[in-house]
């Protein structure tokens, strides 16, 4: 049995998913809490400088939704198989991005300007989100209650999770989406769950109270059995799927995707929706947001959910649990990258555009090339590759990652040997190049 030690900070926020992971499954683990008067020193002893990290046995690993992947498929809180995974990481990854959109609300400090955050967050955000999330329950066919079929998972803690904020600052907030009101309470019917809540301190928004400020063990009784790996990998069928993409004519939030369907070489649909033509295509899709993947016709939501799936279909995640976490804490730090990257692009303001640029160059860009740096040579991979001895996502995501970068910086990698030879390594996959000869060039 492994030993487990959550670093975060003594406030719920990015960490709490992973505390109520460990609660579902009846886990023991350390909760190490940092308080913000200490995090300075301890933060250059973080993979990446950030929190919440997770540790195993000694062995630290960062990226919050990664930490609440792997944990979910240790603890059998995934699903129970390739394509249930994909659901469960669209609904995660949805309430990631409300919750995102909560903690500008939350971190406000000028007064006015946090009032202004609120109204648009209850009148506009909030309802969005909601809709789409119910549509997500909807979309189970088994009727349940539940997210993904018939047992709880990853995905109904998070919902769970995601609207208590939202249920502190305003009660009566999901009185008009009654079946996210009927899917709380089915949260509730879980003991394990329960015992976690109703011991956990009634809080203000995302923190918690001063007696759980420092270093705690929490226990949790009835540990469930391990589900092995194999038992989440893929269920084929006899018959190929078929794949369409639904994405804009622009990289993007959809070139992983892309990208991995030519790696493994399997064929695709791709409908390329212009500005033009999405505001009637719009309101088809299931959180009425690109990419969209139709598997068989079924369509999957959420780019890096999406990029999971087919890498675990296509043998590009890795060979085991540990492995996917490794693959997937580089997706994410890839994906955050990106965020920084579009913040400039789309930004019109002429001054703040230079900048946002000389920042980018200057200090976001060598960041991230330490971090992946970091990342090849710790996570023991073979042959110049992220992870194990051959192309995974992980080396797919930071080639596309530079390919935005070099773009504003052709010698970004010059102080970075080891990821200008990944990347040369990933553009002699013949698959990968026979693509990206083709491909068109683009700033985005």
């Amino acid at each position: 049995m492994p030993s487990y030690k959550l670093h975060y900070f003594p406030i719920r926020a990015r960490g709490e998913l992973i505390r109520l992971l460990f609660a579902a499954a009846g886990k023991t683990f350390t909760d190490q809490h940092i308080t913000f008067a200490d995090w300075p020193s301890k933060k250059p002893e973080m993979p990446t400088g950030q929190l919440p990290v997770l540790e195993i046995d000694g062995e630290k690993l960062s990226q919050s939704l990664t930490i609440a992947r792997y944990l979910s498929r240790e603890f059998g809180l995934a699903g129970d198989n390739s394509l249930d995974q994909a659901r469960a990481d669209q609904v995660t990854d949805t309430i990631s991005d409300l919750l995102g959109e909560f903690f500008k609300y939350a971190f406000e400090k000028d007064a006015a300007k946090k009032e202004e955050i609120k109204t648009k967050l209850f009148d506009s955000v909030l309802p969005t989100f909601a809709t789409n999330v119910t549509k997500f329950l909807d979309m189970n066919k088994t009727k349940s209650g539940y997210f993904v079929g018939k047992k709880l998972t990853v995905a109904d803690l998070a919902v769970y999770e995601g609207f208590e904020d939202f249920l502190l600052v305003d009660p009566k907030s999901l009185d008009k989406h009654p079946k996210l009101v009927a899917h709380r309470k089915l949260v509730l019917t879980n003991p394990k769950v329960k015992a976690y809540l109703d011991k956990r301190p009634k809080t203000d928004v995302i923190g918690l109270s001063q007696g759980h400020l420092n270093s705690c063990t929490i226990r949790l009784n009835s540990p469930v059995d391990r589900h092995p790996a194999q038992r989440l990998t893929a269920i084929h069928s006899h018959k190929m799927p078929s794949y369409k993409l639904i994405y804009f004519t622009v990289r993007g939030r959809g070139e992983l995707i892309r990208l991995a369907f030519a790696a493994s070489g399997q064929s695709y649909d791709e409908e390329k929706v212009t500005f033009e033509t999405w505001p009637a295509l719009k309101p088809k899709m299931p959180t009425k947001q690109l990419p969209v993947l139709e598997v068989d016709g079924k369509q999957l939501t959420q780019s890096l959910a999406i990029a999971r799936y087919l890498g675990r279909e296509f043998g590009l995640a890795g060979e085991g649990n540990m492995d996917q976490f490794l693959v997937d804490q580089v997706i994410d730090t890839g994906a955050d990258a990106l965020t920084a990257y579009v913040k400039w692009y789309f930004e019109k303001e002429e001054t703040k555009k230079a900048e946002l640029k000389k920042e980018l160059v200057d200090t976001t860009i060598p960041k991230f090339a330490e971090i992946l740096t970091n990342y090849l040579e710790n996570s023991g991979g073979k042959n110049g590759f992220f992870v194990g001895s051959k192309l995974s996502l992980a080396d797919l995501a930071c080639h596309e990652t530079f390919t935005d970068f070099l773009q504003l910086n052709p010698d970004c990698l010059k102080d970075y040997p080891k990821l200008a030879a990944n990347r040369q390594k990933v553009e002699e996959n013949a698959n990968v190049k026979q693509y990206l000869s083709s491909r068109p060039e683009s700033v985005i």
